[in-house]
């Protein structure tokens, strides 16, 4: 058997030099997405998270992980801020660094176990299978970001995405009214996609920034450490301050319509000079 597992591992590695071998054969691996996918089961209910999403453009569920298994998310955190070149520049007014991740075999090679199981996860694909057309690409995009006081957060203003998506949202550490939460407003998701399909349609640029920036029913999303937010980027939404000895960490997978990749790329094509 041992020899089998070698001769295994000495294929992978000729044939695929991105894949870990501990994959395959981890006891970790196993015992963290076990862990993963029941807290998942357990805590997040497939029926209450379609309807609010359909009636309010969005999901919350608090404490959907155990102090263990978050501290699995902290370590693979860690590691992601720590190994790779934020995208945004340190003198940034944000005050933030970012590491996206577009493969998820990367997320493989680096023993990224815990997050691995958390944007493979099949009862949150089968969510997201909801809001979206049958074709659409499941957490193609995983962000790390963590965030230090400023009051010019990312995004500050109220907007809907114009590349329209479903995104998934962990909350790494606990997240209160002085850690810049996620700001939405609620129900606006059903008007900003009729304008959205529009631009769509007739291949045009579009304003996605609100020209109201103060709504009476928008809700700071306030959630401990280990919540998973679910929301529709049609929804009006923002990042908010964080004050003075807070800071906020996030853990983020992006879905995506193949309707919006289409539009995207038609439209950089129509504004291409080639």
């Amino acid at each position: 058997m041992n020899k089998l597992r070698w001769n295994f591992k000495k294929l992978l590695l000729i044939k695929n030099k991105y894949i870990n071998y501990d994959y395959f054969f981890s006891q970790k691996l196993k015992n963290i997405r076990q862990k993963v996918n029941k807290s998942i089961t357990l805590n997040i209910n497939h029926e209450k998270a379609v309807k609010d999403l359909n009636e309010q453009g969005y999901f919350l569920a608090k404490n959907v992980f155990d102090d263990d298994t978050i501290s699995h998310f902290c370590e693979e955190f860690d590691f992601v801020i720590g190994k790779y070149e934020s995208t945004f520049d340190k003198n940034d007014i944000s005050n933030s660094s970012q590491v996206r991740i577009f493969n998820q075999k990367d997320i493989i090679r680096d023993k990224l176990y815990a997050c691995s199981a958390l944007f493979s996860n099949s009862k949150l694909k089968k969510i997201i299978e909801t809001q979206l057309e049958k074709k659409f690409i499941f957490n193609s995009e995983i962000f790390f970001q963590k965030s230090g006081h400023t009051k010019y957060p990312l995004a500050k203003d109220f907007h809907f995405d114009v590349l329209n998506s479903i995104k998934v949202w962990l909350y790494v550490d606990d997240c209160c009214v002085n850690s810049g939460p996620l700001e939405i407003v609620k129900k606006t998701h059903t008007k900003n996609k009729e304008i959205r399909d529009d631009s769509y349609i007739k291949k045009l640029k579009i304003d996605n920034v609100s020209k109201i920036q103060e709504f009476k029913n928008s809700l700071k999303l306030t959630a401990p450490k280990g919540s998973i937010i679910i929301f529709n980027t049609d929804i009006f939404h923002r990042a908010t301050e964080i004050k003075k000895e807070f800071s906020r960490k996030v853990i983020r997978g992006h879905s995506f319509s193949e309707k919006s990749q289409i539009y995207n790329y038609e439209l950089q094509s129509t504004n291409s000079n080639h």
